[in-house]
């Protein structure tokens, strides 16, 4: 079932519920202000009758009885009884026979007066000068059949009100969700050759424009995914495809003549150089696409010695001849401050910062600066090497940019964008400073465990 059917059906439901409730309150109302009226008009010709009969010498029953049949406006089949203190009857004008009760009696008697209705009669019996039971009964033909003809516009006045609301909860809930069917139409129109298009946001100022930024939004971060994949997809197949070509070529120049063992040994070498590159190309990408979240890997506290110690171990056993200059200002216990992390990916993060140190200063020493404040531990590394522009340090996070300056250096370009997206995933930060001929700074921020 669709939404506007079913907001059609909830909304006619609810008003009908409304409805419903609101006539039978009419109805019930109605029917006891009848019932109180006719009581009432009971009432009084009970007390005018009883008291013609008991106080007034010159009216005796007979007299009563002529006045009341010849001169009294009467009710439909109305009759009038005064029964003594013995219930035994006193004065009768009945025009229908109707027993009532000892029980009954005793009953009015005990409460002082009795009101009650048998279908379509009702009974009014009062205590008139505390020894008499005065007793008026009728039947409220013109009441009920008001009531009849309420209950009958009621009805048909709620069934008619149930097709036009139908009719206007189909129009409002059409006009409701017209918007929502326009986007739907928008989304369908959309693919990978027209991402840029988005869904009308209206004022601005409903739920249902808010729904519509929500996902031009999504659709924001879907388009650059796409763009970002495009040229994931075009910088990995230059870069892979380079060392393929270099290997291919050096294979097929070999394979012309017959050379000497050293030639072939000398070639096979070039292969082995360029496979290498090709080998860490492959598992830089790996890692790249890897390191999306958190999930799945192995996550503990790190103390940051621990973490300095790792650092240490992995830069000396990558980079032999590099020289890397532990500095800390402010001293640190640094067995008692604590990371949240995987560890393995944390000391990747900080070595292809190192590496790219060493690299780009021609392997000069390396400086490798530990502090920390009340929330973050921050680890600088700071080469001396050449620099880049202010202008490229926006750019240079993603994967297989590099600098117009680094080009004669070997490099994939991952390093950067593999290290960011670890600090990213594990909620710390990242900043470069650099300057042409004077070096570059990158400072990772790492939140400290409380």
């Amino acid at each position: 079932m669709k939404i506007r059917e079913k907001l059609t059906i909830q909304f006619s439901t609810l008003v009908m519920l409304i409805l419903i409730t609101f006539s039978a309150s009419i109805y019930i109302i109605s029917r006891y202000n009848r019932f109180q009226a006719f009581r009432i008009r009971l009432t009084e010709k009970a007390i005018n009758n009883a008291r013609m009969l008991l106080e007034v010498k010159q009216i005796n029953a007979h007299l009563l009885k002529d006045l009341r049949r010849n001169y009294f406006q009467s009710l439909p089949e109305e009759f009038f009884r005064v029964y003594d203190k013995n219930n035994q009857p006193f004065f009768k004008d009945d025009t229908v026979s109707y027993e009532l009760s000892d029980e009954l009696l005793n009953e009015a008697r005990r409460k002082g007066e009795l009101s009650y209705k048998v279908g379509t009669r009702q009974l009014q019996a009062i205590i008139y000068k505390k020894d008499y039971i005065v007793v008026t009964s009728a039947r409220n033909i013109y009441g009920d059949a008001e009531l009849k003809d309420l209950a009958f516009i009621l009805v048909v006045g709620n069934v008619i009100c149930l097709f036009i609301i139908l009719l206007v909860g189909w129009f409002f809930s059409r006009q409701a969700l017209k918007p929502i069917s326009g986007m739907i139409s928008s989304v369908e129109n959309m693919g990978e050759e027209n991402l840029g298009l988005r869904l009308d946001e209206g004022q601005k100022k409903d739920e249902i424009s808010q729904l519509a930024i929500t996902f031009n939004k999504l659709f924001d971060k879907i388009e650059d995914a796409f763009e970002r994949q495009k040229r994931f997809v075009s910088n990995a197949s230059h870069e892979l495809r380079t060392p393929l070509t270099a290997i291919t070529g050096e294979i097929e120049v070999a394979l012309m003549k017959d050379r000497e063992k050293t030639e072939y040994v000398q070639v096979l070498l070039s292969a082995l150089e360029e496979t290498k590159t090709l080998t860490k190309l492959s598992n830089d990408l790996l890692k790249l696409t890897q390191t999306g979240n958190m999930k799945g890997l192995l996550v503990k506290r790190i103390s940051v010695a621990e973490l300095i110690q790792a650092i240490d171990d992995e830069n000396t056993k990558r980079n032999h001849a590099g020289i890397l200059n532990f500095e800390m200002p402010v001293p640190l216990e640094a067995e008692k401050l604590f990371v949240r992390g995987n560890l393995d990916l944390l000391k990747i993060s900080v070595i292809n910062v190192i590496e790219n140190g060493y690299k780009f200063s021609y392997n000069h020493p390396v400086s490798f600066i530990v502090r920390a404040d009340d929330d973050f531990l921050y680890l600088e590394i700071r080469d001396e090497g050449i620099g880049m522009r202010e202008d490229e340090v926006d750019f240079i996070f993603q994967p297989f940019y590099r600098s117009t300056n680094v080009i004669t250096f070997e490099g994939s370009g991952i390093g950067l964008s593999l290290t960011q997206r670890i600090i990213k995933i594990h909620g710390g930060t990242i900043a470069v400073h650099s300057e042409p001929g004077k070096g570059t700074s990158v400072t990772l921020g790492l939140l400290l465990e409380k």
